[in-house]
C-alpha cells in the first residue's frame, strides 16, 4: 500500500471512530432527556394528601397572650372575624373536596391563621408545614382573604362624619402624652418606603423615580392612624423618591384637607418631613423658642404612633394596593 493511500485510511478510521463518539453521546442524552419526563410526569400525577391543622386543638392549645403573640388579636376577636369572611373565603366547599381527591376541605379558620401568621412575619414554608398546606394553594388564600377584609374592613376617614370625628378626638385626648392638653387631633400622618423590585421598561419610563434615598426601589405610602393605632387610611401614589409632602398633596385626601374640609377645630398631627397649614399640624422649626414645650408634647405624640407605622402599614399595603 502507498504512503497516500495509508495516510487515506487513517483518516477515515478516525471519521468513523468520532461519528461513533457522538452518536454514542446523542443516544446517552436522549436517554437522559426520557427518563427525566417520566420522573416528571409521575411526580405531576402523584396527589400529596396533607393532614390539615386541628384547628380546635390548637386554639385550646394556646393560652390567650400567646395567642395574641402570633396572631395580633385574641380569640374572641379572630372568631368574630372569621365568621365575617367565612361567606367570602370558603367558597364551593364541593368542588374545593374534589379537587383534594376527596379530602375535607379547608376551613375559614385555617385561611384566616394562615394569612394572619403570614402578615405577622412568619415564613411560608413554616406556615405551609404547620397548616398542612400545598404552597401555591398558601397564596390563593391569601389572595381570597385579602379581598375580603377590603371588602368587610375599608378603611374609612370621614371628614363629614361630625360624630365619628368627636369620638377620635377623645380618644386622642385621653391617650395623649400631654393628658388632654393637646386637644383637636384626630389622625396621626406619617409616610413609609413600601420596598418593590426595580420597574422594567413596561412597568415605567422613569425607573429611576422610584429609587429612593435609602438606596432601594420603593413606592411612597401615606397612611394616617387614630389614638388606638388603627389605620384609618392610607394613599400609594407616588413613587419612592417622592417627598412625603408632596405625595400628601397629591392624595385625595391631602387635596380636601388643604381646601379647608376638615371642619374646626380638628387637625391632623404630622412630623417635620411636611409642612404645617391649616388642617395639619407639625413641630415648630428654627432656634428654640417659647413653643419648645408644644414641640416636646407633639414629639412624644408622632414617636408614639410612628411605631405602627413601623410595625402595621406594609400589612395594610399588601391588603389595599
Amino acid at each position: 500500500m502507498s504512503i497516500a493511500g495509508g495516510r487515506r485510511l487513517g483518516r477515515v478510521r478516525r471519521h468513523r471512530e468520532e461519528q461513533r463518539r457522538r452518536e454514542a453521546a446523542v443516544a446517552a442524552v436522549t436517554v437522559l432527556l426520557a427518563a427525566r419526563r417520566l420522573h416528571k410526569r409521575g411526580s405531576r400525577g402523584k396527589l400529596v394528601k396533607r393532614q390539615h391543622l386541628d384547628w380546635q386543638l390548637r386554639k385550646g392549645y394556646l393560652t390567650e397572650r400567646r395567642f395574641i403573640q402570633r396572631y395580633r388579636m385574641d380569640k374572641a376577636t379572630f372568631q368574630d372575624v372569621c365568621n365575617r369572611l367565612r361567606e367570602d373565603i370558603e367558597g364551593d366547599q364541593v368542588a374545593s373536596s374534589n379537587a383534594r381527591g376527596g379530602g375535607p376541605p379547608i376551613t375559614s379558620e385555617i385561611m384566616l391563621s394562615a394569612t394572619l401568621r403570614f402578615l405577622a412575619g412568619g415564613a411560608y414554608q413554616d406556615i405551609v408545614d404547620l397548616h398542612g398546606i400545598g404552597e401555591s394553594t398558601l397564596y390563593d388564600i391569601m389572595m381570597r382573604v385579602y379581598e375580603a377584609m377590603r371588602k368587610h374592613y375599608p378603611l374609612r376617614f370621614d371628614l363629614d362624619n361630625d360624630k365619628e370625628l368627636a369620638r377620635m378626638e377623645r380618644e386622642f385626648a385621653d391617650a395623649s402624652a400631654s393628658k388632654g392638653v393637646l386637644r383637636g387631633v384626630v389622625g396621626a400622618l406619617d409616610g413609609i418606603a413600601i420596598r418593590i423590585p426595580c420597574p422594567t421598561r413596561k412597568d415605567s419610563a422613569k425607573s429611576a423615580a422610584f429609587y429612593n434615598r435609602k438606596e432601594f426601589y420603593a413606592m411612597n405610602c401615606q397612611a394616617i392612624c387614630d389614638a388606638k393605632l388603627r389605620f384609618r387610611w392610607m394613599s400609594i401614589e407616588c413613587a419612592g423618591a417622592t417627598h412625603d409632602q408632596l405625595a400628601w398633596e397629591c392624595s385625595r385626601l391631602g387635596r380636601k384637607i388643604a381646601a379647608g374640609e376638615l371642619p374646626e377645630p380638628y387637625c391632623i398631627f404630622a412630623d417635620a418631613a411636611y409642612v404645617a397649614r391649616d388642617g395639619v399640624v407639625t413641630p415648630f422649626s428654627g432656634t428654640p423658642t417659647p413653643c419648645a414645650p408644644l414641640n416636646v408634647r407633639c414629639g412624644l405624640q408622632i414617636v408614639s404612633y410612628s411605631r405602627a407605622f413601623n410595625c402595621e402599614v406594609i400589612t395594610l399595603s399588601l391588603i389595599h394596593i
